[in-house]
C-alpha cells in the first residue's frame, strides 16, 4: 500500500507538468507567430467580404471562392465600392477573378460595370481589367466600351481611377449622340 502511494504521487505529477507545459505552449503564442500561420487551402461556397478601406467600404461577394498559395480565385464576382463623402460608387461584375489576401490588388475577367458619379453615370465593359490597391487604379482591356447615355467610347486598353481620371491607350473611337431639345 505503501508503495503504491509514491507511485501515484509521481505519476500525477508528471501529468500535471505535461498538461502545464501544453498550457504554457498554447497560450504564449505571440503576435509574431500567430501572424506567420498559413490559412490551409479551402474551397468555400458564398463568400462575402466587407472591408473599409480609408474612405471608400469594398463589399465583395463571390459565388464560389477557392484559396491557395495567398491567393483567392473566385467564380461569379460581384464587387461594390462607395467612396465617401464624395458619394461615388462602382459595381462591378465578372465572371471569373482572383485577388491577393494580403491586399486588394484583383484581376478580373469578363468585367461589367457601372461607376455613379455625383453628375454623371458611366457604363463599361471590358474583357479584362485589373485593379491596383496600391495606385488606386482601375486598368482595362483589351477591349473596353464605355457609354454614358450620350457618349460611347471603344477603346483597346483604358485606365480609370473612382475620382474621375480616364486615360486611353492604343486607340480610341468616341461616338456621340446630340439632345434635342
Amino acid at each position: 500500500m505503501l508503495r503504491r502511494k509514491p507511485i501515484l504521487i509521481l505519476m500525477c505529477l508528471v501529468f500535471a507538468v505535461w498538461i502545464g507545459w501544453y498550457l504554457y505552449r498554447d497560450l504564449s503564442l505571440s503576435d509574431k507567430k500567430q501572424a506567420l500561420m498559413e490559412i490551409p487551402e479551402v474551397v468555400v461556397e458564398s463568400l462575402n467580404l466587407n472591408r473599409q478601406i480609408g474612405n471608400k467600404q469594398w463589399i465583395v461577394s463571390v459565388d464560389r471562392a477557392e484559396h491557395k498559395d495567398n491567393l483567392v480565385t473566385g467564380d461569379s464576382l460581384d464587387i461594390f465600392v462607395a467612396e465617401q463623402p464624395a458619394g461615388r460608387t462602382l459595381s462591378a461584375w465578372a465572371r471569373s477573378g482572383d485577388f491577393h489576401r494580403k491586399s486588394l490588388d484583383m484581376h478580373l475577367s469578363e468585367v461589367h460595370g457601372v461607376l455613379i458619379l455625383p453628375k454623371r453615370t458611366i457604363d463599361w465593359r471590358a474583357s479584362q481589367a485589373r485593379y491596383l490597391e496600391s495606385a488606386d487604379l482601375w486598368h482595362m482591356g483589351p477591349d473596353v466600351y464605355l457609354m454614358d447615355g450620350e457618349t460611347s467610347i471603344q477603346a483597346k486598353s483604358a485606365q480609370f481611377q473612382i475620382g474621375g481620371a480616364l486615360y486611353f491607350k492604343g486607340g480610341v473611337a468616341v461616338r456621340w449622340v446630340e439632345k434635342e431639345e
